[in-house]
């Protein structure tokens, strides 16, 4: 059995309860990347029933490559690392680990570990943009193509933009891109007639065809004249170091984005592409 507590004050530290912490680590918690919260315990409590461990067994049991018995490892195998770690764990997040244990009835493992309340933040209304918002006057619905393998993905994404008021199309991967581009109205042989394609947001590994050389493609196709306007794609992908931003740009993307990302991050980078 599990529970989770929390404490606004610094858990009582009996040796009944926890063990002394043995390392002194750099107190965290001042640093800015952690705000200015109230400072909070969490308090982890595991407890068993088994054949439990005597105060013998206890002693050294967070010791590194020490378990209760010979016939730990002999029964259960593992190297003695596992408590070692976790104590080390435990001390460098401002807290301490210990353990209490019957023989034959069981033991509850018990830690706590120091950080800071957040709080939810204040997302300001968002404007798509002055041409998206007077499309909607209009009854016009901005067109995002949704690029994605991932279908959880993809049907979430989907779901928060049709709920915003766009006109919603997906494809699964870099060639089902260029198909659908091939069905819309700046496809040159269509004769402007065809489908609206306003923002592509384009994953960047997928299978078949892989969001950079699709992008490559719609740009020559762009240059060649057979797509007859430049289509903003936002790259959108879990790979946000900076060189891998800079690949994507060098593709043809107009922007990037990275995962996991909020709707509200998005929305502006929709509204600056689709700004008449």
């Amino acid at each position: 059995m599990a529970k989770l507590s929390i404490s606004e004050t610094v858990p009582e530290t009996d040796l009944q309860t926890y063990l002394p912490a043995t390392t002194v680590f750099e107190d965290i918690f001042d640093k800015a990347e952690w705000g200015t919260g109230e400072i909070v315990y969490l308090i982890i409590t595991v407890e068993d029933t088994g054949v439990g461990m005597s105060d013998e067994e206890l002693h050294n049991l967070f010791a590194r490559f020490s378990q209760a018995s010979v016939k730990t490892h002999v029964r259960y195998g593992g190297s003695g690392l596992g408590l070692f770690i976790s104590k080390s764990l435990v001390e460098m997040q401002g807290g301490q680990i210990g353990v209490t244990s019957t023989p034959g009835v069981g033991s509850s493992f018990s830690f706590f570990i120091k950080t800071r309340k957040t709080y939810a933040p204040i997302v300001e209304e968002v404007k798509y943009s002055n041409a998206a918002a007077d499309a909607n006057e209009t009854g016009k619905k901005l067109a995002i193509l949704v690029v994605e393998d991932n279908l959880v993905n993809q049907k979430i994404l989907a779901k928060q933009l049709v709920k915003l008021g766009f006109d919603v199309h997906v494809a699964n991967h870099g060639q089902e891109v260029l198909d659908w581009i091939a069905k819309t109205k700046y496809w040159k042989p269509n004769n402007g007639q065809g489908a609206d394609l306003d923002v592509v947001l384009m994953d960047v590994e997928m299978p078949v065809m892989d969001g950079l050389t699709a992008m490559r493609n719609i740009r020559t196709l762009e240059r060649r004249g057979i797509v007859t306007e430049h289509i903003p794609v936002i790259a959108v992908s879990a790979n946000a170091r900076t060189e891998q931003v800079q690949q994507a740009l060098n593709a043809g993307m107009d922007d990037a984005i990275a995962k996991p990302f909020r709707i509200p991050e998005l929305l502006p980078k929709i509204a600056r592409l689709t700004r008449s």
